[in-house]
């Protein structure tokens, strides 16, 4: 059994990962979206379990920003009140960076959070990076890529790379100190704020025209953090891509000695066009793609990038919910001969079973 579960998270990610064989279920979670998505979605699912399935063996935080690390502070806060278990976090706290030069051109809107999951974390005693011996959670430039292993559970690492996490290191050094804040040391759980994107739908998209597009590449550094990896398990793997860049994804799929077949691709950044091309398509062979967000903020997915998975794979969309954004797709007009599907997930997000 290999479930992937894309909650409904708002205009963030959640992804809860179940498998195991017969009488045995292991679970993984990627994220918890926004605050709010604790209290709404994160919490009745783990009440809805029995206590002695109340662990994970992997908690990933795959980076600062709010709509990913959110609801991981109430979670983390809850853990003895839930009988909650984790077998280890994957997050890279201030301290797992490298310390380059504070001088930084931006400041990124979450690192308030990466503060305060790391002083959780710490206070919780949990097990923190010791897959990577309590290093940074990173790509080496040269070499094999780190794979990890949980009950079975095969991780290949693709992103982050560490000058990412050094671009990363100096603007989180810069906000910590205008907020008069120290590692470790902030108390409250506040909601996210700051600038976001807009990529609002409009109009009827001529989807060939929109594949062949080109549009400037993602370069938001909290983005090119990202922890993204594959997952493998029972013959069938799926590409978790967080909001990682589409050339790092690229870059790193090419490193991976066999043909990269996948069963599943959590699509990166909740469908924006800045982070699926062409390259990344073409460097591996999926059917399956899952896009995790109501549109809201955001207003992803992009229909560009959603008329490149359509028009360069084809296959299978889901998402995990129906929005303006996204129910347009339906329209079996849209491309003829039409190449995919289209699902929409329901009061419990998207269920894909592999």
């Amino acid at each position: 059994m290999f479930r992937i579960r894309a909650l409904p998270a708002e205009y963030g990610d959640s992804l809860l990962i179940e498998y195991g064989q017969a009488g045995e279920t292991n679970r993984m979670l990627i994220d918890c979206g926004p605050t709010g998505v604790y209290s709404d979605v994160l919490r009745p699912l783990i009440e809805g379990l029995s206590p002695n399935e109340r662990r994970f063996e992997l908690l990933v935080i795959t980076h600062v920003d709010a709509d990913h690390i959110g609801g991981a502070l109430p979670l983390l806060r809850d853990l003895e009140d839930l009988g909650v278990s984790i077998g280890e976090v994957w997050f890279n706290g201030f301290q797992h960076l490298p310390k380059a030069a504070i001088d930084p051109d931006e400041v990124d809107r979450s690192v308030r959070h990466g503060e305060q999951l790391s002083k959780l974390i710490f206070n919780r005693r949990l097990r923190w990076n010791t897959s990577f011996d309590e290093n940074a959670v990173v790509v080496p430039d040269v070499g094999d890529l780190p794979e990890k292993a949980f009950k079975g559970m095969k991780l290949t690492l693709l992103s982050p790379y560490s000058r990412h996490l050094a671009d990363l290191a100096k603007v989180w050094w810069e906000e910590i100190r205008e907020a008069g804040i120290q590692a470790g040391q902030t108390a409250s759980i506040p909601e996210t704020d700051g600038s976001w994107e807009d990529e609002v739908l409009r109009g009827t998209p001529d989807v060939r025209l929109l594949a062949e597009s080109r549009v400037g590449r993602d370069t938001a550094v909290a983005n090119g953090s990202s922890i993204a990896f594959l997952a493998s398990y029972d013959e069938k793997t799926v590409l978790f891509g967080a909001d990682a860049f589409s050339g790092v994804l690229t870059d790193s799929l090419r490193r991976v000695r066999t043909p990269t077949e996948l069963a599943a691709f959590k699509v990166p950044h909740h469908g924006s066009a800045q982070n699926i091309d062409r390259e990344l398509l073409a460097s591996m062979h999926c059917k399956r793609h899952i896009i995790s967000t109501n549109g809201k903020r955001f207003g992803h997915p992009n229909p560009i990038a959603i008329a490149k998975l359509i028009s360069f794979a084809g296959g299978e969309l889901h998402f995990n919910y129906q929005t303006p954004q996204n129910e347009m797709w339906m329209d079996s007009k849209l491309l003829e001969p039409k190449t995919y599907t289209v699902t929409y997930g329901g009061s419990e997000g998207s269920v894909i079973e592999l």
